[in-house]
């Protein structure tokens, strides 16, 4: 039952890109549509998601599993960032932001928060909001500093104080101090939320319709990059947290997170940031195609 249940939330994500793919090949949407849909996605609505991820209450044993949760997810994408530097330096340097940005971020919000419910129940909707902390201040800073070259305080304290960096500390400041936001609070922010993941599968659709199809195919980086995120990220750090003695579903929630196909991020601070887009486009949509198959994979392996 897992399985289908998995394999259909997967199957849901890919067919409503396919529907942004139809809406730009019948004009649509256009690149000025685009523009102005990831500018309100990051602005916006990943906002709203990351705040209304902590507007949950928990036992106080789901904590200990959080804060395990928490390290680890900072682990992750700490070696990711190493890892990623070390298997991109050939590429020439657009292709090369790319695929970086690939190897560091996996779908693990936008695909996760459903995937992890499927398997794991509300439960795992909390303990994936704590993955995504980490995440979400990595995203923020290294990710922009993937793709805009620059490396100088300016650049950081933009990063830092950002829509996606707010949210988090919000979000923090919600689920730590004893205080129910208000029925309608709480609607908005889940109603509002609930745009990003549909909005982001889109917009992906919606780029992938301006380049020839068979590109997707026929470009080597392409399956470079989704076999190193689909594939060797995740089994890295399967082996690596047994043998350090991580399991139940801290482990689960660490390793199907990882496992999940490219961030749509990667297609969004592209187009934002004046990088290679239809590159990560084809990423987003050839590994989210195969992740319909690898995710269950992993979920029967652990």
């Amino acid at each position: 039952m897992k399985f289908t249940v998995v394999f259909s939330q997967v199957l849901i994500l890919f067919i409503i890109l396919i529907i942004g793919f139809i809406s730009r090949k019948f004009k649509i949407l256009n690149v000025e549509t685009n523009k102005s849909l990831t500018e309100f996605l990051v602005n916006v609505t990943i906002p709203f998601t990351i705040i209304s991820s902590f507007n949950q209450k928990y036992p106080h044993s789901a904590m200990l599993n959080a804060g395990k949760i928490f390290l680890l997810s900072f682990l992750i994408h700490g070696i990711s960032i190493i890892i990623g530097k070390i298997v991109t330096k050939n590429f020439k340097p657009t292709t090369k932001n790319v695929l970086w940005f690939v190897i560091i971020f996996s779908n693990c919000g936008f695909m996760g928060f459903p995937i992890m419910e499927s398997i794991y129940g509300k439960i795992g909707i909390f303990y994936s909001s704590i993955y995504i902390i980490p995440f979400n201040l990595f995203l923020w800073t290294i990710g922009q500093i993937i793709f805009s070259e620059t490396k100088d305080k300016k650049m950081m304290k933009k990063a830092i104080l950002n829509p996606g960096i707010i949210a988090v500390f919000l979000g923090l400041i919600i689920f730590i101090i004893p205080y129910d936001m208000p029925f309608v609070a709480t609607n908005v922010f889940e109603l509002m939320g609930s745009l990003t993941s549909p909005l982001s599968m889109i917009i992906i659709g919606s780029m992938l319709a301006s380049i020839n199809v068979k590109d997707i195919f026929s470009d080597i980086s392409v399956y470079y990059g989704s076999v190193i995120r689909l594939f060797l990220m995740p089994f890295i750090f399967l082996i690596l947290f047994k043998i350090i003695g991580i399991s139940g579903i801290v482990l689960g929630v660490c390793i199907i997170s990882t496992a999940m196909p490219a961030a749509a991020n990667t297609v969004i601070f592209s187009e934002k940031f004046g990088g290679d887009s239809l590159l990560a486009s084809k990423i987003v949509f050839l590994s989210t195609a195969i992740s319909i198959i690898t995710i269950p994979i992993y979920l029967i392996i652990l």
